[in-house]
């Protein structure tokens, strides 16, 4: 009896430390022997996260995958997976958590696609968004508080070449109620749209400028039925092409419109490009970050603080790690960390949590089960982040003290 008392006496001392390293910081993969790529995080109205990517066999066509969902608790403990079978060369746009504590998931094959699940991510309705004429592809997708959906990507219509803005909103049930279109010389899209403080919307994305001879960032201002209001195109040099992947508004009003620029071929180089405007889209100031080949920028989110964090890479081919910086509400670096193992290790996406802390959503090859595995990391509010594997052997040394300690109080009670 004595020694069983002495088993749950340490067990009770585990237990007080489990929470302080679940509230903090941790990270956690999630995969199997074949290839798992982390691409986008979200936290739940749970506070737990919900994180999605691409799963596929090692053998298989980079385009031949299915979409993998994961829900995890607060800790990062995986709670449900569902996959989302995708034909070949389907991609997937993103998703959202819905009012209803379901899930809308974006996509496109030949057309437009909208998903919605239930809270354990099983399917509820399909509807896609084409014409034999016309193809959609939706890159950007919000729920509005009338709890209907509107997406933004490019449309093209068949025989004219080009693409097209594309904004539509649907009702709760993903049927269509408008859509907007908007163009400049050819070759238009948008990747990323926000509901703005007037009840508008606002989109970033490209468009090619002729003047120029290269994709611009183009933001685009509407009112709530997506008629246009203004637009605005910066243009980084000439022949330089830019895409602008995310916007934000900021506090008064204004704007944040950030995404890559890529070098004049054959040069294999990109920058993270981000610019603050005030309320009309005119330039307050631009700054560019991964300068160097060897860190690159995939994501940028707005911070409670006013400022901005973003993610990506740092290190040579193969053997890269997840980086994590901090800017303020200028644009100047705070503060900049760095995790990962020997191989590569990649940042994709990012959110600021309710606790200010943040997680990052991406792949690894130096942990997890297979080739490539999701890797789900927190941080703490200055970026900080544990040595993998974390507390999880922790929990694993915890479960096998229970099994323990039944086992020997059963053979007691013999």
């Amino acid at each position: 009896m004595k020694r069983l008392v002495v088993l749950l006496v340490i067990f009770s001392m585990f237990s007080c430390v489990v929470p302080v390293f679940g509230l903090d910081y941790w990270n956690q993969t999630y995969g199997t022997e074949e290839i798992e790529e982390g691409r986008w995080v979200i936290q739940t109205s749970d506070d737990g996260y919900a994180v999605g990517g691409y799963t596929r066999d090692v053998t298989a066509d980079e385009y031949d995958r299915d979409f993998l969902l994961v829900k995890t608790d607060v800790n990062g403990i995986m709670e449900w997976n569902q996959t989302y079978e995708l034909k070949q060369y389907d991609t997937v746009a993103s998703f959202v958590e819905t009012s209803d504590g379901g899930f809308a998931i974006a996509g496109e094959s030949s057309g437009g696609w909208l998903i919605k699940t239930d809270e354990t991510g099983m399917v509820l309705w399909k509807k896609t968004y084409s014409t034999p004429d016309t193809g959609e592809r939706p890159y950007g997708i919000i729920e509005t508080v009338d709890g209907k959906f509107v997406l933004a990507g490019s449309t093209w219509t068949v025989g004219e070449g080009g693409t097209d803005v594309w904004l539509i909103k649907t009702d709760q049930s993903g049927n269509m109620e408008w859509n907007q279109t908007y163009a400049t010389d050819g070759g238009d899209r948008a990747n990323s749209v926000i509901v703005t403080s007037d009840g508008g919307f606002a989109l970033a994305g490209s468009g090619w400028s002729t003047n120029s001879s290269s994709y611009d960032f183009w933001l685009i201002k509407t009112d709530e039925m997506g008629v246009m209001q203004w637009n605005r195109t910066y243009n980084y040099k000439k022949n330089y092409w830019s895409d602008a992947n995310f916007v934000f508004e900021t506090d008064e009003g204004g704007f944040v419109v950030a995404g890559i620029v890529r070098f004049p071929m054959p040069l294999p180089f990109s920058h993270f490009w981000v610019i603050r405007t005030d309320a009309y889209g005119n330039v307050k100031w631009t700054k560019t970050y991964g300068e160097t080949e060897h860190e690159k920028i995939t994501a940028i989110v707005s911070t409670s603080d006013g400022g901005y964090a973003m993610t990506g890479y740092w290190g040579t081919e193969n053997s890269e790690n997840v980086l994590l910086l901090k800017i303020d509400s200028m644009g100047n670096v705070k503060w900049k960390q760095t995790f990962g193992g020997p191989e590569k290790d990649v940042g994709y996406s990012l959110i600021e949590t309710s606790d200010r802390c943040y997680v990052v959503i991406g792949e690894t090859q130096s942990f997890g089960n297979g080739e490539t595995d999701f890797l789900l990391i927190k941080s703490d509010e200055m970026g900080n982040i544990p040595e993998f594997p974390s507390w999880t052997p922790l929990l694993i040394t915890l479960v096998t003290m229970v099994v323990v300690a039944v086992v020997y109080r059963k053979r007691l009670a013999k």
